[in-house]
């Protein structure tokens, strides 16, 4: 567990079917993980098994702080319910309604990353409706984002978005609501990408700090990307200084699709806002209202609601000779470990998927940990049932989606070796995590090699937020504070961050002699 010098929480505090508060919570399976947390569902014997949210805290401190903001939030809209404030087995932990997929998983997948103006519009009022009700109980969040911004589950829940996460929360009021005095210099609190800029100046966060990151939010839900994410890495200087010329123009926010008319008042009206002053909701809200009505009103269906995607984004195609997976059927629900998607098949049609491949060919009676590497340097010494796999997956999929079923691999070996699964043994994972580690390596020093100028033939990569976190911000309704020893999240973007930025790159020379 994380103590005050930063060292991170080891991974699954709390063990599928442990039991939690005298037996209430038996654990499901872990949902999300951060630096400094970890979420868990649970089933409620008080509540007829209902499905809870419980999250670990690594550190006293900070439970308290979330626990006292989720109370003071009770009974109000967008706000999850705190069940119970406990600990087990020394651990802090908290207790509540179980809410679904956060916004940044949510965008990631749609074409472009992008809502339309009747979706980004609701965005907007139900986070300003958030807002009135955590401002006017004297606390600003200091971490508004797409990660923390969760929709409801089930399909009425689909039409509902909580704010989550309060650990960096902090009151701005007395208990009289008089507005405390502006320290001269604050310490940096929020994530980069969405941090307001007086956040960046050090300046004393309130009210109107929370609203910036609101207009960050809907404008990225907008555009589909921020001005300091569209291209190469900013550093935290400069991405302060382009929000700064943002809100001399608000037109910056969204150079490709337009800054719609809702989103430009709403930037120069909260440009106008003093430290502690109190914003005026209901005229925020106006435009983004007028926009709602004018899309068919609040029964019209929410972009997440249906999926479309837009006939002026082209969709990637398989191979002619091999059929592409189905894909899931409804939301997906959240995020779970990589083991539980594929042991319980939670993105369905697992039967059609079944059908569309051949039968799996019979496991190895004694695992080659040789494999990894052959796969690499000997492609044609492979089983033919392996290399079929390959092919398949990369004729299906666009790069990212390519790799990401690779990392998803790894991380299902590694849970099923930490749970001790015989299947998995450690003595054949150790090696094979190697060379994959070396492959790696060579990987990126051959890219370079070839491109020298940007790392790739198109440049640097585009470094998108939240995602898979988170992300972000990916999918996991985790923060970054929980994800990073630093307080200040000084780093880079809303990508985990550990320390006050990016962590050096070991060498491969490092490694050597480790197995």
């Amino acid at each position: 567990m994380a103590n005050e010098r930063g060292f991170s929480i080891p991974h699954n505090m709390l063990k599928p079917g442990a039991r939690v508060s005298d037996d209430r919570f038996a654990i499901h399976a872990r949902i999300g993980r951060g630096q400094f947390a970890e979420v868990y569902s649970a089933t409620d014997a008080r509540a007829d098994g209902a499905m809870r949210a419980i999250k670990v805290e690594s550190e006293h401190r900070t439970c308290a702080r979330e626990a006292r903001v989720m109370r003071a939030m009770g009974g109000k809209e967008h706000f999850p319910e705190l069940l119970l404030e406990g600990a087990h087995e020394g651990m802090p932990f908290l207790a509540m309604e179980l809410v679904g997929e956060n916004l940044a998983d949510v965008r990631g997948r749609r074409a472009g990353q992008r809502f339309g103006q009747r979706t980004t519009a609701a965005i907007a009022r139900a986070l300003l409706d958030a807002l009135e009700s955590l401002h006017g109980e004297g606390y600003v969040h200091r971490d508004v984002k797409p990660g923390n911004v969760c929709l409801g589950n089930g399909k009425l829940g689909m039409k509902k978005l909580y704010l989550i996460d309060f650990g960096l929360a902090r009151k701005f009021t007395d208990d009289d609501g008089k507005v405390l005095a502006e320290r001269d210099e604050a310490t940096f609190r929020g994530t980069t990408t969405y941090a307001s800029p007086h956040a960046h100046a050090h300046k004393e966060q309130s009210a109107r700090d929370d609203l910036y990151s609101v207009l960050y939010v809907v404008a990225e839900a907008h555009e589909g990307v921020l001005p300091w994410k569209a291209g190469e890495k900013l550093s935290k200087d400069d991405v302060e200084k382009e929000k700064q010329a943002c809100a001399k123009d608000p037109r910056r926010l969204c150079p490709t699709q337009g800054c719609p008319p809702a989103i430009e008042k709403f930037a120069r009206a909260i440009a106008k806002l003093k430290y502690g002053e109190k914003p005026n909701y209901a005229a925020l809200r106006a435009p983004f209202e007028e926009v709602i009505r004018n899309s068919g009103g609040d029964e019209s269906p929410l972009d997440w609601e249906t999926q479309p995607v837009p006939a002026s984004q082209p969709v990637p195609q398989p191979s002619p000779n091999r059929s592409a997976p189905p894909p899931p059927s409804g939301p997906i629900p959240p995020n779970a470990t990589y083991a539980d998607v594929a042991a319980q098949n939670i993105t369905g049609r697992k039967r059609e998927r079944e059908n569309s491949e051949r039968a799996a060919p019979a496991p190895q009676v004694r695992p080659n940990p040789d494999l990894v590497m052959i796969a690499r340097r000997e492609p044609s010494r492979l089983p033919p049932h392996i290399a079929d796999a390959v092919r398949g997956i990369v004729s299906r999929f666009p790069l990212d989606e390519a790799l990401a079923v690779a990392s998803g691999l790894v991380s299902f070996a590694l849970e099923r070796c930490i749970e001790r699964d015989p299947a998995f043994p450690r003595d054949i994972f150790v090696p094979c995590a190697l060379s994959l580690r070396d492959i790696c390596f060579d990987a990126v020093g051959d890219v370079h090699k070839r491109f020298p100028a940007g790392g790739g033939q198109n440049g640097r990569g585009r470094d998108r937020d939240g995602r898979g976190s988170g992300r972000d911000g990916r999918g996991d309704g985790l923060t970054n504070r929980e994800r990073s020893p630093s307080r200040d999240r000084a780093g880079g973007g809303d990508r985990p961050r550990f320390g006050g930025g990016e962590r050096e790159r070991p060498r491969r020379d490092d490694f050597r002699g480790r197995r």
